[in-house]
Order: structure tokens, then sequence, then C-alpha cells
């Protein structure tokens, strides 16, 4: 299931929940929990017209109120755990497809050889054909290099290691950024930190790469998942 059957699910399931025909089906299951009492309501109605109510009547209705309000509740968690299963599932799906790191380090080759590498690591089945990844030194906003996919070709499943074409010193502590198209092909930015989040599109200068479905919102639309909706 995808993100977006996933969100298909949701949509049916609050279009049914709804619906004229759930109310039907609550209205039923009221008529039938109070059929019993019709005749006591007959009876309790001509009481309040002689000013006499007997309490023992009015204690079975509240006994139907509340058989009814127990159904309801019922139903109101059997939505609820309904919704969260949805989730579940979208979270597991997005951090099986959003598995892809991507760093600089320098590797040492011994006897004063050596270069500065970077290094794609691809957990997900699927080869990532889209990807952009920024190269900064340290805190400085300045870019020192921007790797992408028409030079480094996509990422293959599994670890790949390549030459970041880097002068020894043109780095001291390499700060990356990914950004990538995943399986379903949103849009996604890891931070050097590790941390994901939805992004609309993925630019490599003045040119869009690749675009997608806007992210929602924190607090609008479905319940995020922890990585700007949509890990």
């Amino acid at each position: 299931m995808t993100e977006e059957s996933s969100g298909r699910w949701r949509q049916r399931a609050a279009a049914v929940w709804r619906s004229a025909a759930l109310r039907v089906v609550l209205l039923a299951v009221v008529l039938l929990l109070l059929a019993p009492r019709w005749g006591e309501l007959a009876d309790s109605a001509a009481a309040l017209t002689r000013g006499r109510i007997q309490l023992g009547d009015l204690g079975g209705w509240a006994q139907s109120i509340g058989s009814f309000a127990a159904v309801w509740v019922a139903l109101a968690q059997s939505r609820r755990l309904r919704l969260d299963r949805l989730d579940d599932i979208r979270r597991q799906e997005v951090h099986v497809r959003t598995q892809v790191y991507a760093w600089v380090a320098y590797r040492d080759e011994g006897g004063g050889e050596g270069g500065w590498y970077v290094y794609l690591n691809n957990m997900t089945p699927t080869p990532i054909g889209v990807w952009v990844l920024t190269v900064r030194d340290g805190a400085s906003p300045q870019v020192v290099t921007t790797l992408d996919v028409t030079r480094l070709l996509p990422i293959l499943p599994g670890l790949t290691q390549r030459p970041a074409g880097l002068a020894p010193g043109a780095l001291l502590h390499p700060v990356s950024e990914l950004e990538f198209v995943d399986a379903a092909g949103l849009c996604w930015r890891r931070a050097a930190a590790g941390g994901l989040e939805r992004i609309a599109e993925i630019r490599l200068g003045d040119q869009v790469l690749a675009s997608g479905p806007a992210p929602v919102a924190p607090g609008r639309g479905r319940r995020g998942v922890g990585v700007g909706d949509g890990g």
C-alpha cells in the first residue's frame, strides 16, 4: 500500500463515518435498544399528565441511553484504531522508501596518499534516480561542492563509494545534505544529522530536477509521521 492508497483508505473511512447510511444504522441501534421501552414511554407520558412520574421507568430509560452511549463509544474507538493502523502502515512505508544516506569523508590510502570520497548508502530495494548532495564546510553557509546523479549516476541499493573530486585541503569538517526522490515519487531532504523532511521540489541551480505533492503542514490534514509528513 503506497502513501496515496493509504490516503484514499483514510478518506473512504472518513466518508463512511460521515455518511447517511452510518447514521441510519446508529438510529436503528437506538430504536432496537429502546424498543422494549415504548410501552413504558406511553405509561410515563400518561403519568406525567397526572403529575406522577415513576422513577423506575426513568431508570430504565437511563439504562437504555447508557447502552446506546456504550455502542457509540465502541464505534468511535473502532474508527480511531482503524485510523491509527493506517498511520502506522504509512509511517512504515515511508521508512522503507527513505532509508537513503550520503556523506563525504577523507580516506587515507597510506604513504601520504588519499582524498575525499562520497559515500552513498541506499538501504531501499530500488535505485535512487534523482538526487543532489550539497557539501559545506562546517557551519559555513558557503557551498563547497554539489554532487548529483548527472555526475555520479543513480544510487544503487547497497553502499557505494566514489571519489568526490575535491582537493585534500578543500574541506576540514564536511557537512552533507542529501535531497532525493523516493520510489513513490516524493521529494525528501536528509540533513547531515540524519533528520528527514518532505520538500516540494529538488533543484540543481535554477533547474528543477523533480517535484512532487506539496507537504502537508504540521497540524493540518492527516496526522504527520514525524518527518514533515510523510518517517
